[in-house]
């Protein structure tokens, strides 16, 4: 596919977000967060200072709202910033299926224009397609060997959401894979932690805590913790944490840094002490992160009222449960979604065979990168697996699954050509 074609191709998820944001109200979100960063833009906009009143210190790093703030930090700055980074994630996947060869490539366009989770994203101001472009970015030019420009950009990634803190290492066995100097190795993982460190650095200076968030210790205890003793004891989730948030001895708006610090503990504390349920749970927890990603689509057009606790129910009382919820509850999200899972499914199953077709190949540089990304964000986020957790691994998913229709198309050509040349040799039919 010609380069001209590939920017045309890639103004089309870009368009469909847009067309979204429109449709559902530009300055609506369903997701509480994305008050957050505009708040956080609004302030660095007028103020030129990382701080406001609506957002406890150090609970949000700056990767994302600063480029809310280039544009102006009003309730819609981040509708052409997030266009932006959709159109360059398109662009970024066509640029690897043309590495990988992959043909027809407009399929994985298809695929992520088609994706509702990523749409529902890109039209609402969350940090996950913003991310999800700095992590492509990096990968192509380590890809490229553009090693150390690729590990900078990584660190841009973790900037914009601390879930990248860790990437440093699937990034290592990466390069050690590739036989990478130790001296290169090095420096190059020092620089997927740059930006972090500077910003763990500023709060060191600002607020007396060398951390890199005050989210993290939260995230430990409601989420992982919080999550395991809510389908332990079948506690609704928001009377769990409610639970648990009563035990810390510091409220968040009174000193988010200290009360984050004896939420992790205590967050430790419940998971050692359960440990081989806590364990079990994980396990089980893991399919989750292939849930349908209709929903939010649904929330941000304003055509449903959400999940209404399905997630809750799911990890309480299981799946019948929650579908008999999702299904009696939530009617015109249970027909939409019965008209996406076979969409949905196909994607997933293609790209089940795609990374099948990589192992047969032989191609086993991709297959790492593939497996090292899956496992990163899978287990990391463990817990609180759901469809926001899997946006970073859909140019992977939605590659693989072209891979396996261009393979495909690919042998009926052959096959094709084949059958052609017997056709016009009819003296070889019998050799």
């Amino acid at each position: 596919m010609e380069k001209r074609c590939q920017l045309l191709w890639a103004l089309l998820p870009a368009a469909a977000v847009a067309v979204t944001a429109v449709a559902g109200g530009v300055t609506g979100s369903p997701f509480p967060d994305a008050a957050d960063y505009r708040e956080l833009a609004a302030a660095l906009w007028r103020t030129g200072s990382f701080e406001c009143g609506g957002v406890p210190a150090g609970l949000r790093t700056p990767g994302y709202p600063v480029f809310l703030a280039l544009t102006g930090g009003t309730a819609w700055s981040y509708l052409p910033v997030n266009c932006a980074f959709v159109f360059g994630i398109s662009l970024l996947t066509l640029r690897f299926a043309t590495d990988f060869k992959i043909r027809l490539p407009w399929i994985s366009v298809l695929l992520l224009t088609a994706s509702a989770g990523f749409i529902a994203a890109g039209s609402v101001a969350l940090t996950e397609i913003a991310f999800v472009f700095w992590l492509l970015l990096g990968c192509r030019l380590i890809h490229k060997k553009h090693l150390y420009s690729g590990a900078f950009i990584l660190s841009m990634a973790t900037l914009t959401r601390p879930i990248g803190l860790l990437l440093f290492l699937p990034f290592a066995v990466y390069l050690v894979w590739k036989h990478t100097p130790p001296l290169r190795l090095i420096a190059a993982l020092l620089l997927t932690l740059s930006l972090p460190a500077a910003w763990t650095l500023r709060n060191l200076g600002r607020y007396g805590y060398a951390n890199y968030t005050s989210i993290d210790g939260f995230n430990l205890l409601l989420y992982k913790a919080g999550g395991y003793l809510s389908a332990r004891t079948g506690t609704p989730v928001v009377e769990q944490h409610q639970k648990l948030l009563a035990q810390l001895p510091v409220t968040l708006e009174q000193n988010p840094f200290e009360a984050s610090r004896h939420a992790g503990k205590l967050g430790r504390e419940l998971i050692l002490e359960h440990l081989p349920g806590f364990s079990w749970w994980c396990i089980r927890n893991l399919p989750c992160i292939l849930m349908p990603d209709i929903t939010p689509l649904l929330e941000r057009l304003q055509l449903s009222h959400g999940n209404l606790g399905t997630y809750d129910i799911l990890n309480r009382e299981g799946a019948a449960a929650a579908v008999k919820l999702y299904v009696t509850r939530n009617p015109i999200a249970a027909a939409a979604l019965a008209v996406y899972l076979p969409l949905y499914l196909a994607t997933l199953l293609l790209a089940s065979a795609g990374t099948l077709l990589l192992f047969r190949r032989r191609r086993y540089d991709a297959l790492l990168a593939v497996a090292l990304l899956a496992g990163y964000f899978t287990l990391l986020p463990i817990g609180n697996l759901d469809w926001r957790f899997r946006l970073p691994l859909l140019p992977v998913i939605v590659l693989l699954a072209n891979y396996a229709v261009s393979e495909y198309a690919s042998r009926r050509k052959d096959s094709t050509e084949t059958a052609g040349q017997l056709e016009h040799n009819p003296d070889h039919q019998g050799d």
